[in-house]
């Protein structure tokens, strides 16, 4: 796929820029068609390895954090909280998303890699650290904030480096190490926790994510600057305005539109978690003024971004591109219906089920490798048909399948492979689903494809966000009531150690009459989430049928902008112009 000749003269560079130079492109935007002009096929290679030695280490660290989470909260005594931290976290999910493309447009891929390593770097050292609930969940905020910014940056390199037709094999690439990583998060697990050391979980991470990322930054750095010294690059006076003035730097991050964001789905979220934990539930004041000042904001900030935002964080009028409007709702759903479930389900299968920490484990990644393994294949059939929105349509109704196994599987009764099945088969419908953000790129010029990938981007986090706080509210208001119903009376005064400490129901003798009562309760909870999350799942078809099917070939050309990317013969953008020592990037 990828060929090398000889190394390209700078002016060659040059001459190539002023031909493919178009209007209102962003510093960060002119920098990567920069970079793509001034890179050799070698350069493009290393920048990939480096993608892929970071995928490896935040596919490992996808793989063990969630199952560290349990412990950590139940040391503070906080494991009913679980689904507010994840409601937290799937809202920093969403509200990054748009600023790292921000940062992407405004200074460049380069500067949002660097800062989104920093920042995961900084959130291990906290976690690993923290000594209250309040610690811990601070440090999610920096730990989201830069997986998030990685796993972002990665999408946007590989639309910066490919044609469409490649592009869903090469956004499903940093993915696949979790088809051998999946394997190793359980015996991971199992060794960190068997001595009680959840902290070293989240340390040894702060270690090995920097020195990943080494190969990547050196690639892009070097050859940001080549571009830089050939005269591609003509922002630099943009960008040292910007840092000089303030005002016209947060007006660019619209940092007003990103807070009325992010308090809005804070304030309207956190409720359904936290209504159970006030006396008064609901009807508390503080209830009440969370959820009307974040509805305020959430009516505020689609007017700031349409009306008055001068470069807001969130391009909405892309939304009336139907297959944007559409693709992002089918995602939302699709991850809303996933985390309804998912925040205590590992805890269900230790608890209700009786499984070992690597079982529970490997039951919960089995989605995780059969998604990844789908994806992978998928994005072939993509890319020999050009077609995209029948995959998608494929993957929620296999969905729609596994999740009707999971509701039907749930019981205690079930075998592990049952389990495993509904697993495995709401996975392979999850893998078809990544090629949406290839439907929804091709629908936008190249210098909205950050844009556009922030929003489909908010709609994974968004409904991950609403999924938790739906989640919490289940298991927070249910729990307590379905323990009072199933334990001995006499057991009564355990419920809130076992509501918050899993560990603490984990350690009732299995058999003994306490412990099947934990199990009913907590079986009859799961259902219950499971079902609403199989509801949700039929959403989606409505939207998918809203979405324009794109001829992938003719976008890629109405998208044309010079420079090596891969998946062209030439090893340019057909609209290039040719030059024979230039470097060539194409199909084997």
């Amino acid at each position: 796929m990828a060929g090398e000749s000889e190394k390209r003269d700078p002016d060659t560079v040059a001459s190539v820029s002023s031909d493919t130079a178009s209007i209102e492109k962003t510093a960060g935007v002119s920098k990567i068609e920069g970079v793509t002009l001034a890179w050799s096929a070698k350069g493009l290679w290393i920048a990939w390895a480096g993608i892929m030695l970071l995928a490896v280490a935040i596919s490992l660290d996808s793989q063990t954090i969630y199952a560290f989470q349990p412990y950590a909260t139940s040391t503070f005594g906080a494991h009913s909280l679980l689904a507010t931290i994840g409601t937290v976290q799937n809202i920093m999910y969403a509200v990054t998303k748009p600023p790292v493309a921000k940062i992407a447009d405004v200074f460049g891929r380069f500067e949002a890699f660097t800062v989104s390593i920093f920042l995961i770097t900084l959130g291990f050292i906290l976690e690993a650290t923290s000594n209250n609930i309040g610690a811990f969940a601070a440090a999610q905020i920096f730990y989201v904030a830069g997986q998030v910014g990685i796993q972002f940056m990665q999408q946007i390199f590989a639309a910066d480096t490919t044609n469409l037709k490649w592009r869903a094999l090469y956004n499903a690439l940093p993915l696949s190490p979790f088809l051998f990583t999946t394997w190793a998060g359980g015996p991971i697990v199992e060794r960190i926790l068997r001595d009680n050391n959840w902290r070293w979980g989240y340390g040894m991470y702060a270690i090995i994510v920097p020195i990943c990322a080494i190969p990547l930054l050196i690639s892009l750095g070097y050859h940001q600057r080549k571009a830089a010294k050939a005269g591609v690059i003509s922002n630099k006076d943009q960008n040292s305005s910007l840092l000089r003035n303030p005002a016209a730097l947060l007006t660019q991050l619209d940092l007003f539109g990103l807070l009325l964001f992010t308090a809005g789905l804070t304030l309207v979220l956190l409720p359904m978690t936290l209504a159970a934990r006030f006396p008064d539930k609901w009807s508390s004041p503080h209830i009440i003024v969370m959820l009307v000042v974040g509805v305020v904001c959430l009516i505020a900030f689609p007017v700031w971004e349409v009306k008055f935002a001068k470069s807001p964080i969130l391009s909405l009028e892309l939304l009336k591109n139907p297959t944007v409007l559409g693709g992002s709702g089918v995602v939302f759903f699709a991850f809303c219906s996933f985390y309804i479930y998912q925040p205590y389900y590992y805890s269900y299968l230790v608890v209700a089920r009786g499984h070992s920490f690597q079982a529970a484990t490997n039951i919960v990644l089995a989605s995780s490798f059969a998604s990844t393994a789908s994806g992978v294949l998928i994005a072939f059939v993509v890319k020999y048909t050009g077609n995209y929105k029948w995959v998608v349509l494929g993957g929620i109704c296999i969905k729609i399948i596994g999740g009707g196994l999971m509701v039907k599987y749930r019981n205690i009764d079930s075998s592990i492979a049952q389990l495993v099945i509904g697993q495995v088969i709401l996975g392979i419908g999850t893998g078809f689903l990544n090629v949406v953000a290839v439907g929804v790129q091709a629908a936008v010029k190249h210098k909205d494809v950050a844009s556009v990938t922030a929003i489909l981007a908010t709609g994974y986090s968004v409904g991950g966000a609403v999924g938790d706080s739906i989640s919490g509210g289940i298991w927070t208001n249910l729990l307590p009531g379905k323990l009072e119903q199933h334990l001995p009376i006499s057991a009564h005064s355990h419920i809130t150690s076992i509501k918050d400490n899993f560990m603490a129901a984990a350690a009732f003798a299995w058999g003994s009459p306490e412990r099947d009562a934990i199990n009913r309760a907590y079986d009859d909870v799961m259902r219950i989430m499971l079902i609403v999350a199989l509801v949700l799942l039929f959403v989606p078809l409505a939207l998918i049928a809203i979405c324009q099917n794109i001829d992938l070939d003719a976008a890629d050309a109405k998208n044309d902008y010079g420079g090596v990317v891969i998946g062209n013969s030439s090893g340019r953008r057909s609209g290039a112009p040719v030059d024979r020592d230039r470097e060539t990037t194409g199909e084997s």
